[in-house]
């Protein structure tokens, strides 16, 4: 095995352009919007493509089920797909996600998608998230031949620590999606597999009236456990659970924080405002990976416009400018209803 294939499972960073001050990143964008100046394309570019829209998962507090993807199933064509590819070949592009709301291993063409916008894109690095429930011979084969060569994150959603936790969150099986992660830990230690486990046990603001499964410490005491055996362990990531800006669903069945959290966007500042692109499988562009009901949507897919068309649109710097307190919006205009402004 070669050097640069023991290291081609770990992400690169171009992220000197990437500032992280978000007061100086207000002003920036402010005075962009001020001039007319672009949007996308003054930092790295983070990509988020819903190459299909079904998910498997029923996750308790996923607003997935019943949302405008569940409600308005479909698959990105190829010549949509290609397209986007090919426009944000402009750009410098930081990390590519062929996921957004979505299952991605659902879809039978992810793998040759992910080649294709590599080979184009030359991103920093390539990032699925999955509940890795469908994982199966063709699709590890996949796994194994393409991220064994590019720089790579594969994030898994597991959130349990038991059979019950897990099927009570999740609504899947807990020991098929287990054996599939034991499997695909096997695999990455011969294969430079860069796997990092997700999950999460409690609700993001603490003394709420929502469901508790588990904590930090116990997930990955539950980990550490199953993996004590294996030389190369997959990093573990505990997180709390949010609403997904107030999501309509989980409201309905008691997940939701059911509040405003911003009054009041002047100088607020979101990365996903300037510094992502998301595309649903019909090729237009959405604000953010919080918007399940499509309200932030363009009015108009790649079909009728070029990348840098749709992202000079009026409607798209109409949303920046409420986003960040320009102008008045909404009482529950989105970006005041969310707990998590990086996404």
């Amino acid at each position: 095995m070669s050097i640069l294939t023991k290291l081609a499972g770990k992400p690169t960073s171009i992220d000197k352009r990437y500032d992280t001050d978000r007061r100086r990143n207000y002003e920036r964008l402010r005075l962009a919007l001020e001039k007319g100046d672009k949007i996308i394309g003054r930092y790295p570019i983070n990509v988020q493509i819903q190459t299909i829209s079904v998910c498997n998962g029923k996750c308790e507090f996923c607003p997935y089920v019943g949302s405008w993807s569940y409600r308005n199933p479909g698959k990105m064509t190829d010549e949509v797909y290609e397209k986007i590819i090919n426009e944000l070949s402009q750009y410098k592009i930081r990390k590519f996600c062929p996921y957004l709301e979505n299952e991605p291993l659902l879809d039978g063409k992810l793998f040759e998608r992910i080649e294709y916008a590599y080979g184009v894109l030359k991103p920093a690095w390539v990032e699925i998230s999955t509940n890795l429930s469908v994982l199966n011979d063709d699709i590890l084969d996949n796994i194994v031949r393409l991220f064994s060569r590019i720089p790579h994150e594969i994030w898994v959603s597991f959130h349990g620590v038991s059979k019950d936790t897990y099927e009570d969150i999740m609504g899947l099986s807990f020991e098929k999606t287990f054996s599939n992660v034991i499997r695909l830990v096997e695999v990455a230690q011969k294969i430079p597999l860069n796997i990092i486990i997700r999950g999460a046990g409690r609700p993001r603001l603490l003394g709420e009236e929502l469901k508790s499964w588990f904590g930090e410490e116990e997930y990955k005491e539950f980990w550490n456990g199953v993996f004590s055996k294996f030389k190369r362990k997959p990093e573990i990531s505990f997180f709390t659970y949010h609403d997904r800006a107030d999501a309509e669903q989980l409201k309905k069945k008691g997940m939701s924080f059911n509040r405003i959290f911003r009054e009041d966007l002047e100088g607020f500042y979101c990365w996903r405002f300037d510094r992502w692109v998301h595309f649903l499988y019909t090729g237009e562009p959405i604000l953010c990976c919080m918007d399940y009901e499509r309200e932030t949507g363009f009015g108009k897919t790649i079909v009728d416009a070029t990348v840098p068309e749709l992202y000079s649109l009026p409607v798209y710097k109409e949303m920046l400018m409420k986003g960040i307190g320009m102008i008045d919006s909404e009482q529950d205009f989105i970006c005041k209803r969310c707990v998590s402004p990086r996404g």
